[in-house]
């Protein structure tokens, strides 16, 4: 009896353990894309808060920016969000993956910037 509640109880862990916890949706962003648009979102939300007389002069959407560019749309991107997020190894390695572009991106700027 104890066999077959431990067999019972190891066989509903395990299944509940491959269940996903977001279901993958349609037109998922594969995550190369996703970390460029990723990126791309990260820059130009920098830059909206890096000057301010430029926030207020230019008048641009850049989420709606970056999904015209990758051809995507806000729900689209959203899901996808939300199924990366799901797997947080998954997640943290391309915002990892990221931030080390960005950051490579800061170095050249850097080095430019002294360099005049």
């Amino acid at each position: 009896m104890k066999k077959g509640i431990l067999l019972i109880a190891v066989l509903f862990v395990s299944w509940s353990c491959k269940k996903e916890l977001v279901s993958k949706p349609e037109g998922l962003i594969d995550s190369e894309k996703m970390m460029a648009i990723m990126y791309d979102l990260s820059l130009l939300d920098a830059l909206k808060y890096e000057t301010i007389s430029l926030k207020d002069s230019i008048k641009i959407d850049p989420s709606g920016y970056v999904f015209k560019k990758y051809q995507i749309d806000s729900l689209q991107f959203a899901q996808s969000n939300s199924y990366y997020a799901a797997n947080y190894i998954v997640y943290k390695e391309m915002h990892d993956a990221v931030i080390k572009r960005l950051e490579d991106k800061k170095q050249v700027v850097d080095s430019l910037s002294r360099g005049n």
